[in-house]
């Protein structure tokens, strides 16, 4: 089905959801139970692969637990985990498992460890800590997040 978030629905199931900008695909199953979601825009070949992703139950928040519980722990897997529930807006458990991921796989190069880091001092900055994200411009000088770290502090102080 498709709603528009503008109308009445459509706006309790971005709510209800807590979905993040547009577009916004989320993909339900029979229970109304969250299988996986796109946000924003995808090149069609990248759209593809992710439909049968979806499709498949396939590097989905589901999947990517089943992995963790069974044993199957690296950075690939506990940052997707991290990055989904991310995209899910629950937040506390997406700290939780980026702490991990920079914990256990402390590689500064790597683009998961930059989104982790970033992440962290960016929960940290809302639950209290004013310095966190303060601290991440100057403790990450070639960070691609700056400008998201900037922009957060903006709006947080206007």
């Amino acid at each position: 089905m498709k709603y528009n978030a503008n109308e009445k629905i459509g706006n309790q199931y971005f709510k209800q959801y807590n979905c993040q900008g547009v577009p916004h695909l989320l993909f339900v199953d029979s229970e109304g139970e969250e299988v996986d979601r796109i946000i924003g825009f995808l090149p069609p070949t990248e759209y593809l692969l992710r439909i049968e992703d979806i499709a498949l139950k396939r590097n989905t928040l589901s999947d990517y637990l089943v992995q963790y519980k069974n044993g199957t722990e690296n950075a690939d897997i506990i940052a997707g985990i991290a990055m989904k529930y991310e995209d899910r807006k629950e937040n506390d458990k997406a700290a939780k498992f980026y702490f991990n991921l920079i914990k256990d796989y402390p590689d500064p190069s790597s683009e998961y460890y930059k989104q982790g880091k970033f992440f962290i001092a960016s929960y940290e900055f809302i639950n209290g800590n004013d310095n966190a994200l303060k601290n991440y411009v100057i403790d990450t000088p070639d960070s691609t997040f700056h400008f998201d770290a900037y922009r957060k502090m903006v709006f947080y102080y206007a």
